[in-house]
Order: C-alpha cells, then sequence, then structure tokens
C-alpha cells in the first residue's frame, strides 16, 4: 500500500494553531484576564490578522414584547444566564401591546421575528400558551398572583415561569433534572420552588433546535483562516495585508509525492 508524503507547503498551512497554542503559553503569568485577553488579540492581529465575523453570522432574533407593567422587564432577559448567555445579541426585549391567540402569529410576522414571546396581565388567559411550530408564546403574569402572592413572589413565579416557557418554545421539551424547571409543576405555588436559569442539558438542546431555525451567534475566526478559505475580505492593515500575500502564495493544491518501497524513498 503506497503512503503519501505531502509537501512543505501542506504542512505550512497547519502552523496557525500551533503559533496559537504558543501565543497562549507565553502571555506573562502576572498579567490580568483583560491584560491577557489584549496580549492574545495583540498576538492573533500581529500573526494572523486578527479575527473576523463569518459570514451569515449573527442570524435570526428573539422577540420578548412586555405588554404588561406588573414585573420588570428584565426579568425576561434569558442571556443573563450561563447556558442562554449565546443568544446575547439576538435577543431584544421591547415594549407593546397586549397580545391574544387571535392575533399573535400576525404581531410576531410584524416584529419580523423568528420567534417571539408575548408578556401580558390578562385575567382571562392561563399562565402560558405555547404555539410551537407557530414560534410565539404567550406569558401571563396576571395569572400568578394566586393566594396571598405579594409583588416579589409574583416577581419570582413570572421570571421563572418565563425560562419554562422559553425552553419549551425553543426545543428544550424536557431534562434530566426536572424538578428545577420543565416538570413537576402542578400548580401555581410550584414555580417558586424553580430555578430561573435552564438546567445544562435543556440550555443544549435549546442551542441545537435554535441553530437548526436559523438563529446563529456570532462566530470570529482568525483571518489567516478566512484567507484559506477563500472568503476573506481585503487586507486592511499590514498585518492582514502579510497574511494574505503568505497564503496566497501557497500552492492551492499541495503537491504529492508517491512513496516508493523499492528505492527506499
Amino acid at each position: 500500500m503506497k503512503t503519501l508524503i505531502y509537501t512543505l507547503a501542506t504542512a505550512v498551512l497547519l502552523l496557525p494553531s500551533a503559533l496559537m497554542a504558543t501565543d497562549k503559553d507565553s502571555a506573562p503569568k502576572d498579567m490580568t484576564p483583560e491584560e491577557r485577553k489584549a496580549y492574545h488579540d495583540r498576538m492573533a492581529m500581529e500573526k494572523h490578522g486578527g479575527y473576523v465575523t463569518v459570514k451569515g453570522t449573527p442570524s435570526g432574533s428573539i422577540v420578548v414584547v412586555n405588554a404588561q407593567s406588573r414585573v420588570a422587564p428584565d426579568n425576561f432577559d434569558i442571556t443573563k444566564y450561563a447556558v442562554t448567555k449565546w443568544l446575547d445579541g439576538l435577543v431584544r426585549i421591547e415594549s407593546g401591546e397586549a397580545i391574544s391567540v387571535v392575533n399573535a402569529a400576525e404581531a410576531k410576522k410584524r416584529l419580523k421575528a423568528d420567534f417571539a414571546i408575548f408578556v401580558v396581565d390578562d385575567a382571562s388567559l392561563p399562565p402560558s400558551l405555547v404555539a410551537i411550530e407557530a414560534q410565539w408564546a404567550i406569558l401571563n403574569v396576571g395569572a400568578l398572583a394566586t393566594g396571598n402572592a405579594n409583588d416579589e413572589i409574583v416577581r419570582i413565579r413570572a421570571r421563572n415561569e418565563f425560562s419554562r416557557v422559553f425552553s419549551v418554545l425553543c426545543g428544550g421539551f424536557c431534562s434530566q433534572y426536572p424538578a428545577p424547571l420543565t416538570n413537576m409543576v402542578t400548580e401555581i405555588a410550584d414555580l417558586d420552588k424553580c430555578l430561573a436559569e435552564p438546567p445544562g442539558d435543556v440550555g443544549v438542546r435549546v442551542k441545537g433546535y435554535l441553530e437548526k431555525r436559523g438563529i446563529q451567534p456570532e462566530r470570529k475566526v482568525l483571518y489567516r483562516k478566512a484567507v484559506q478559505e477563500g472568503w476573506a475580505a481585503q487586507p486592511t492593515n499590514e498585518y492582514q495585508k502579510a497574511v494574505w500575500d503568505e497564503v496566497r502564495s501557497l500552492p492551492q493544491k499541495p503537491m504529492r509525492i508517491e512513496y516508493d518501497a523499492k528505492r527506499g524513498k
């Protein structure tokens, strides 16, 4: 069986990863996190032309429409949790008018949203309505003020119920840790024992589901990689120009030399 030996040109294409590892290891240990980040960014620029945003990212939007005043809107910011932090920049919270099941689909279309969650205060509605295929949901804080619930309890319930609604709407239907979020809620008071942050496995399911639905966070790669893949924009500084010239001077199809066992080379 013949073994193929690639020329030096192929090996050169593997250098960026090795260089980045060296850059990371060489950062002074006494740096603050901010200084270390600045150091790595500078090394990435000097050696690889810095970072560029991958085409097509970010994309998609999730809109939370707040149409009530009982609970502060920042309780519906799902991006502040670790497992959904990647949605930062893709979720927006805005004020709007109360929505019903009759006009929710039209309102979502008007918002140009991929997913929409409408937060209302309506005594005639249940705590939540989720239209999975239509990609919209309604959270009703008005149904959460049962028993002797004060404003703080209602706030906590609304925050926790929002997390549940978001998770179900966005693909996190179940969890191996059911009690904190997706199950075990048979009455409104059970929301008091829930956690606002989705469990890790729900976060994974949500991420996979949303990405299939076109919700993509911003992705950045080294300028060198973008040039190698053929989609990089023209260089804008001397470092990118050097990377541009270096990569484009390499053979696009490295020559292959067949190993001859009889000759030993």
